[in-house]
């Protein structure tokens, strides 16, 4: 009995190139017998209720799964995305995808390392600084010489891939899935650092700090994209519409600040915003390298009570040594 279909799906910023990729890119509604392509080769067809057997065009592999699923996603929304819905686009019954995928938090795994590979074969420029290793081995190639170059890579690439699959954005990454292609990304991404001086920890973090970063400007850019699509209004016509409404309000005494920033009248656009936030974040990089000794330290100590903390099972550092100090720690923080 297949388990229900209740997941959300895994995650994870980086991507590189198709194992488990879609085989033959978009496809429409063709009809396949379910059972007919199942992975025992059974020739029994499937019927809907009350209506004629289903005649057997093309043969249903997981890869034709996870390219239905991804193209609902890219067309129609994170949303509407669920396992009945991948059957209908496929026309196959709901219960036959099952044979090839348990649930559908292994079906949005997929799709998450399926979009990266996509993404890498479908000529990022300049290969793709995050798109790692190629399904036949090919080794990565940055552009960049320096780690701030690459890390600039990085940014680029995954702002691309967002762009190009925004449900990515709606994905947990608090577990990343695990497959090859999202593997060899993160490889790839721990490498674009080499030559800075950063610990193994340190990297780790530094790449998450880029990624919630990349991920929040790439959110906004394409929220913006779907309003000015809704409304008919692009971001300048938005502004010039309400501009003398705000320079009022800003003159009124009440907002001094907002006051001289309107008087200097220097804006950002998106765009210089996006590439003065990557900057400092490099700065803040290359400080912590010019400040700090490449080593960890030996010994790591519970951010809430100060006791030693032993790292877990799987190796990873542990911030604090118990659920209880976790817990006092972010109820402070809330405070």
């Amino acid at each position: 009995m297949p388990e229900k279909d209740n997941g959300n799906g895994l995650g994870s910023p980086h991507g590189s190139a198709a194992a488990i990729g879609p085989a033959g890119g978009r496809h429409g509604s063709a009809g396949v017998d379910g059972a007919a392509g199942g992975p025992h080769g059974s020739a029994s067809g499937d019927r809907t209720t009350g209506g004629p057997r289903r005649r057997p065009e093309r043969r249903l592999t997981a890869e034709r799964i996870v390219a239905a699923a991804i193209e609902i996603a890219d067309t129609d929304g994170f949303g509407s995305l669920t396992m009945r819905t991948t059957a209908e686009r496929l026309g196959v019954t709901t219960m036959s995808l099952y044979r090839y995928v348990r649930t559908k938090t292994e079906l949005v795994g997929l799709m998450v390392d399926a979009a990266y590979g996509r993404t890498a074969n479908g000529g990022a420029a300049n290969g793709g600084a995050s798109s790692g290793a190629a399904a036949s081995g090919e080794a990565v190639s940055f552009i960049g010489t320096h780690w701030r170059e690459r890390v600039w890579e990085l940014a680029r690439a995954d702002w691309r891939v967002y762009h190009r699959h925004p449900w990515l954005l709606q994905v947990p990454e608090s577990r990343s899935s695990l497959g090859p292609n999202v593997l060899a990304a993160f490889d790839a991404a721990l490498a674009a650092l080499d030559g800075s001086g950063l610990g193994a920890s340190q990297r780790s973090a530094a790449l998450s700090l880029i990624n919630h970063f990349v991920r929040g400007a790439a959110y906004d850019s394409i929220e913006e994209a779907r309003l000015e699509a809704e409304s008919g209004m692009d971001i300048e016509q938005w502004w010039t519409e309400r501009y003398p409404d705000f320079a009022r309000r800003a003159a009124s005494g009440s907002y001094p600040a907002l006051a001289r920033l309107v008087a200097e009248g220097d804006y950002v656009s998106p765009e210089a915003s996006f590439a003065f936030g990557m900057e400092r974040i490099c700065d803040g990089i290359q400080a912590l390298v010019d400040s700090s000794p490449a080593a960890e330290p030996a010994e790591r100590h519970c951010l809430s009570c100060g006791v030693p903390v032993a790292r877990g099972a799987t190796g990873r550092p542990r911030d604090y040594c118990s659920p209880a100090c976790r817990q006092r720690a972010y109820r402070s923080r809330a405070g």
